[in-house]
């Protein structure tokens, strides 16, 4: 029932695949899935099913192998359906382009409607390989478009990137 505040018990459980979702297909070492997060709809939006993030961090971007990408899917009352948003190093802003090896969506929390935290823990940091990243999403100030932050170590007060730190590997809820 829409606007129902007790939840129920699932009534079917599935197994998506990118091949599933209409405008996706599978990809050797994509690892598309990983990091799923449920993304809950705000009162504007009518079908008043979740939508679910998931990551891709072996995804190729352009040419460069596992650079990661991270979709925000549509739930609707019969299952995923569409692509929302995609997200990679290079589409948004201020991050440099993709790296080969990043792993961008290893990681994935979120905060209802306006914040998003996607894990890079490949992503090389000045000369430090591995070293890690947290690249932030907030859509609070406009639904369409987020402001975008990074959180690195040596930036952040977080102490200095270090080889092999894979900051960014492990998030947790807001």
């Amino acid at each position: 029932e829409p606007g129902d505040p007790t939840p129920r018990a699932p009534v079917r459980r599935s197994v998506v695949t990118a091949d599933d979702i209409p405008g996706l297909a599978s990809a050797a070492s994509a690892r598309f899935g990983t990091s799923p997060v449920v993304w809950l709809d705000g009162p504007d939006d009518p079908d008043h099913c979740a939508d679910l993030l998931v990551g891709a961090p072996g995804q190729q971007v352009g040419s460069r192998a596992g650079a990661g990408r991270a979709y925000l899917l549509h739930g609707s009352a019969t299952g995923l359906d569409r692509v929302l948003q995609s997200w990679d190093e290079d589409s948004l802003p201020g991050l440099g382009g993709a790296q080969a090896g990043a792993g961008f969506g290893s990681a994935l929390a979120a905060e209802s409607l306006s914040l998003v935290a996607v894990g890079v823990p490949g992503r090389d940091v000045g000369g430090a390989r591995d070293a890690g990243r947290v690249v932030r999403l907030d859509y609070a100030s406009s639904p369409s478009s987020p402001d975008v932050d990074v959180v690195e170590q040596g930036r952040s007060g977080a102490g200095a990137a270090e080889a092999g730190d894979r900051f960014g590997e492990v998030l947790g809820t807001f």
